[in-house]
C-alpha cells in the first residue's frame, strides 16, 4: 500500500474546456483514474478514524479536531488501479436555521467526486444531520447525482447506542445510497467495502461527469482554504502538529511516501 498525506495541497487539473482537461480529467498520479472522496458528518462521529483506519489498517483511538487533512492512496477495483484522495472535514454544526456549512467544506464537496457521510449510532443528533446533509451534498452537484455511502459509525457500542442501525439503512435506502454499519474499532473488512464501493461508483461517476466552468478555481480555492494543516502522528495515537507517521519503522510524511505491504 502507498499513502501519501498532501498537507495543504489540493491536485489542480487543466483548464475546464481544454484539450488538456478532455485528456486529462480524472486522472492521477501515473495516468491513473483518479477518485477523489470527501468524508463528511457532525463532529465526534469518528470520521477521522474512519479515515485513518481505511489508510492504514490501524484503528487509533484519541485524536485532536481534526484541520481537514487530504490523504492520497493507491486502490485495486475489480482489477484497476486507481489513484484516490480522501479528504476528511471538520464537523458539521447545527444552527437554528439548519446546517453550519462554511465555504471551506462546500469547496470540499464541490471538489469530491463521491461523499461519505458518517454518523454515530451512538448520537442521535448526528444521524438526525444524515438526510440535510445529502440535501446539501446533492445542492452542490446540480446536474450530476453524486455517489454517497452512508456509514454508521460505532456499531460496537451496544450499551450506548441511540440508533437502531435498521434506522439508519432505511434512511439511505429513501436517499438512494449504499448503506454500512461499521465499528471502526474492531472491523477493517467493513470500513473498507465501504470505501470500495464507493470508488467504484465514483470511478463510474467520474468517467461521465462534465468539467464546471468552476472546476479549477474551487480546486485552488480549496487549497488555500485548508491551508495550514497539521501533521498527524499515528504512531503516538494522538493527532500533533510536531511529529510525523512512523509504523513500524517505514518513511514518514509529509513529503515522503508511507509503504506497506498489503
Amino acid at each position: 500500500m502507498r499513502l501519501i498525506q498532501n498537507m495543504c495541497t489540493i491536485a489542480e487539473y487543466p483548464a475546464p474546456g481544454s484539450a488538456a482537461a478532455a485528456a486529462d480529467c480524472c486522472l492521477g498520479a501515473a495516468g491513473r483514474r483518479l477518485v477523489k472522496i470527501a468524508v463528511v458528518g457532525a463532529s465526534g462521529v469518528g470520521k477521522t478514524a474512519l479515515v485513518v483506519r481505511f489508510l492504514t489498517k490501524r484503528f487509533i483511538g484519541d485524536y485532536e479536531r481534526n484541520a481537514g487533512n487530504l490523504y492520497t492512496r493507491q486502490v485495486q477495483v475489480e482489477g484497476e488501479t486507481l489513484a484516490i484522495q480522501v479528504q476528511d472535514t471538520p464537523g458539521v454544526q447545527v444552527r437554528e436555521n439548519g446546517l453550519s456549512c462554511g465555504e471551506p467544506l462546500n469547496r470540499c464537496i464541490r471538489w469530491a467526486d463521491a461523499v461519505v457521510i458518517v454518523f454515530s449510532v451512538t448520537d442521535y443528533q448526528s444521524y438526525e444531520l444524515i438526510g440535510q446533509l445529502h440535501q446539501h451534498v446533492q445542492q452542490l452537484h446540480l446536474g450530476s447525482r453524486l455517489p454517497v455511502v452512508v456509514v454508521a459509525n460505532k456499531a460496537d457500542l451496544l450499551h450506548v447506542k441511540q440508533v437502531d442501525p435498521q434506522l439508519g439503512l432505511q434512511l439511505a435506502s429513501m436517499l438512494g445510497c449504499s448503506f454500512y454499519e461499521v465499528s471502526v474499532s474492531e472491523n477493517y473488512n467493513d470500513v473498507y467495502n465501504a470505501f470500495h464501493v464507493l470508488c467504484k461508483e465514483g470511478t463510474a461517476c467520474c468517467t461521465r461527469r462534465a468539467v464546471g466552468p468552476g472546476k479549477q478555481s474551487d480546486d485552488r480555492l480549496l487549497t488555500a482554504a485548508m491551508g495550514r494543516c497539521q501533521t498527524p502522528s499515528l504512531f503516538s495515537h494522538r493527532w500533533s502538529s510536531t511529529h510525523v507517521l512512523e509504523l513500524e519503522k517505514t518513511p514518514s510524511f509529509p513529503g515522503d511516501f508511507f509503504s506497506e505491504r498489503c
